[in-house]
């Protein structure tokens, strides 16, 4: 799902009390950049995923809540997401909100400690984790809107790095998100998208299906990441872009793995168990 490029530091608004403001980190991992949304509430807008530590950035959030924030909710650890939330806290007196967990990506010292279910003035947090271990997205359950951070984007798939995150748990994430039925996707990056129901059971069938082809590739012979990725990847050509389909796969093998269904070998190829 494609969208125009935004202009950078401009208000949009998404929904009723909801604005976003895209940050300039365009990349062949962030699409146009990151979308910080700001949320109207009684003791100040809530801020979802500060962003890059970006002057410009930070700038604009303050600009466009005249400096009145009640709190900073952070949806993981990347730095894309929380680079400038210690400068935002440092702007606005506004406490940070963020996962218990040791951070997958950039530090930042968490002020309130988000918790599955908790409420934060009209939004509840959900633990939505598999993207990273520390991945919570936001959910405002008067109008269905879902703030998904990286767990769900509307422009691509989401990486599932082993060393961060967990495959196994990002399927159960999605299988809760579809049950949900949400009504309005909110991403960290891509466009805003209603009726979200169908693209997540298309998410969680990619993912299926991509488990079915490494069977399928694996039953022909032991093979390692290289040649898994030749196979299923055959026409990704883009060095991130391998890299990334190299971390997808090495979440699929570790999930695999944990059910049973393959083994490695001495030469760090995979086989199929017999």
């Amino acid at each position: 799902m494609a969208e125009p490029v935004p202009e950078y530091g401009r208000v949009e608004v998404c929904a009723e009390g909801v604005q976003r403001v895209v940050a300039d980190n365009p990349g062949i991992m962030t699409y146009h950049g990151t979308n910080t949304y700001l949320v109207e509430a009684e003791g100040g807008t809530i801020v979802i995923d500060p962003g890059p530590d970006l002057p410009a950035h930070v700038d604009a959030i303050m600009a466009a809540t005249g400096g009145r924030i009640g709190a900073i909710l952070v949806s993981h650890g990347h730095g894309d997401h929380v680079g400038a939330a210690n400068a935002l806290r440092e702007a606005s007196d506004a406490p940070i909100h963020a996962s218990p967990l040791p951070p997958v990506g950039s530090a930042v010292n968490a002020d309130v400690s988000l918790e599955n279910g908790g409420r934060i003035g009209d939004l509840i947090a959900v633990a939505t984790p598999g993207h990273t271990r520390d991945h919570f997205c936001f959910m405002r359950p008067s109008d269905g809107i879902f703030f998904s951070g990286d767990h769900i984007m509307t422009w691509s798939s989401s990486i599932v790095s082993p060393t961060q995150g967990n495959m196994a748990d990002y399927m159960q994430s999605l299988r809760e998100t579809i049950a949900r039925d949400d009504q309005v996707l909110l991403p960290a990056h891509g466009p805003v998208m209603q009726g979200p129901k169908t693209y997540c059971a298309a998410l969680l069938d990619l993912r299926i299906r991509r488990e079915n082809a490494i069977l399928e590739a694996l039953a022909s012979g032991p093979k390692d990441l290289v040649g898994l990725v030749q196979r299923i990847y055959p026409h990704q050509t883009h060095e991130k872009s391998i890299w990334a389909a190299g971390q997808n796969l090495m979440a699929h093998m570790e999930k695999l793995l944990s059910d049973g269904r393959v083994v490695t070998d001495e030469d760090d190829a995979w086989r199929l168990v017999e």
